[in-house]
């Protein structure tokens, strides 16, 4: 596939009717918002339009999760802009349910990436062996000792208020689609 270098032309490329083109930009878009954050704020909320409302025209298997990627990059890397320009979409009358749950979950996968959270090694593996214990007893001897926590960076707190205080701020508009959609509000607590 053709490597894309300039964000304009991977706008053109995902909207095009060319398999190819498509695919090839759907795959390098993520990246190469990461290397252009200097293009990236005068373009945020034209590819936020273009990508939001993209079209699965080639029944590709990955589409969805490609374009929550690249939405996920967008916020990352230009949060002020995307964010509001993702607001600006939920609370937009002709929007369906879909898109505005996967607003939700691009904010909360962006909040996620901003804070630089890793799951602990022991919440994984109660997740992977949650079964295999099952009615035997474990008893530990000793204090054991903690491995100190890794350092990060968490970029979320500049910009948690971005994230979550506009979809509650509004009360008319959010709680009337709130209550004509309440997985949307379960959505916005968990």
């Amino acid at each position: 596939a053709k490597t894309i270098f300039y964000l304009n032309d991977l706008k053109k490329a995902i909207i095009s009717e060319d398999y190819e083109q498509v695919e090839a930009a759907l795959n390098q878009f993520p990246e190469r918002i990461r290397e252009l954050p200097n293009e990236l704020p005068a373009m945020a909320e034209e590819l936020v339009d273009a990508v939001l409302y993209l079209d699965n025209r080639f029944n590709m298997s990955t589409f969805r999760d490609k374009r929550r990627q690249i939405l996920v990059s967008l916020a990352s890397c230009a949060p002020e802009v995307v964010v509001a320009s993702l607001h600006k979409h939920f609370f937009a009358k002709q929007v369906m349910v879909g898109t505005r749950l996967e607003i939700l979950e691009v904010l909360s996968d962006c909040a996620i990436e901003l804070s630089s959270i890793k799951p602990s090694k022991v919440t994984q593996e109660l997740l992977v062996n949650n079964t295999d214990n099952v009615g035997t007893v474990l008893r530990r001897w000793g204090q054991r000792k903690k491995p100190e926590p890794e350092k990060h960076k968490n970029r979320f707190s500049k910009y948690a208020e971005l994230f979550f205080l506009p979809l509650l701020q509004s009360p008319k508009t959010s709680m009337k689609i709130f209550q004509s959609e309440p997985i949307l509000l379960s959505r916005v607590i968990l």
